[in-house]
């Protein structure tokens, strides 16, 4: 187990979180960059995401737990197994979209809509927000 994965799981309580076990892309030896931020943290409440990352709120309007994936290629990007990241606010950075998020592993299942570059979503609707296990 990485560094990144012992911290990363030392602080899970709630929210489930991407690491690089977590989330691995089928046959790669390295996993994404991935950075928690718990709710109420001043990283959390910042309403912006680096240019090469994608950020993904629990909450609307950017509130909530916060994870900042930052990944190459368009790989797709497995979460805990058995877990959900429910995403309700979302921002691409300036060099990074999303192809899709998934309610299933290995990218299946019922997709989400794409993200351009350099978007802000402040709400994906819906009582849940949309509930995803990978990420492409």
């Amino acid at each position: 187990m990485n560094k990144l994965t012992k911290s990363v799981l030392g602080v899970l309580v709630a929210a489930p979180v991407l690491t690089s076990v977590m989330a691995t892309p089928g046959n790669a030896s390295t996993g994404p960059s991935i950075e928690l931020a718990r709710a109420g943290s001043a990283e959390a409440m910042a309403a912006s995401c680096p240019a090469n990352a994608v950020c993904l709120w629990t909450g609307t309007r950017f509130r909530g737990d916060k994870i900042t994936v930052r990944k190459d290629g368009s790989a797709c990007w497995n979460y805990r197994p058995g877990y959900i990241f429910p995403v309700k606010s979302l921002i691409t950075g300036r060099n990074r979209g999303i192809a899709a998020m998934r309610t299933k592993k290995d990218c299946r299942g019922t997709p989400s809509a794409s993200y351009a570059k350099n978007v802000k979503v402040r709400s994906l609707g819906g009582r849940y927000g949309f509930q995803m296990k990978s990420i492409r």
